[in-house]
């Protein structure tokens, strides 16, 4: 099975089960980069599965996750606006998004390198947003060189978490 469809099984099986494992951690990480978080109308929260994002605003979120499953069941208890898609094919308008999350998501894609170039794509001018990936994935290594090759401006954001940070803008 290639990584796509693993990924997409594995958020599926777990998705009544990840808030309960996960959420702490999450919340955690949340809590210590909203800081950096820009005042925004709308935000995008890009492979936000359960959306536990969604309790740290006020303002509307956006939740796109490659599992409906994820999707459907953090709907039962959060409120947030939701679309199942592939972070390689967002299906954004281009420069359509202002600000944005994105907490341990990107080193699930099949190809960082496209998932990033379409992200950059859906930006728009002075957007601003979080991005973070688990230190120990093979994207880590890679995400400063890609984020170089768009043209995407990246400020690590020094966390003492499991993950790398990013302030990132255009």
């Amino acid at each position: 099975m290639n990584k796509k469809i693993n990924t997409i099984s594995y958020y599926d099986q777990y998705s009544k089960n990840y808030d309960s494992f996960y959420s702490n951690i999450q919340k955690h990480k949340m809590m210590l980069l909203m800081s950096y978080m820009p005042k925004s109308e709308l935000i995008f929260d890009l492979g936000g599965g359960t959306g536990i994002f969604s309790e740290f605003t006020n303002v509307p979120v956006i939740n796109i996750d490659i599992s409906s499953k994820m999707i459907r069941f953090g709907l039962k208890t959060r409120k947030y606006l939701s679309i199942a898609a592939d972070l390689e094919f967002l299906p954004i308008r281009k420069n359509s998004i202002n600000s944005f999350v994105s907490f341990t998501a990107y080193q699930n894609t099949k190809n960082l390198n496209l998932s990033i170039k379409k992200l950059k794509i859906t930006l728009t001018d002075n957007s601003k947003g979080i991005f973070t990936l688990l230190t120990k994935s093979q994207a880590a290594n890679q995400i400063e060189n890609i984020f170089s090759k768009y043209d995407i401006l990246h400020e690590k954001i020094p966390t003492k978490t499991e993950d790398i940070s990013y302030l990132i803008e255009l």
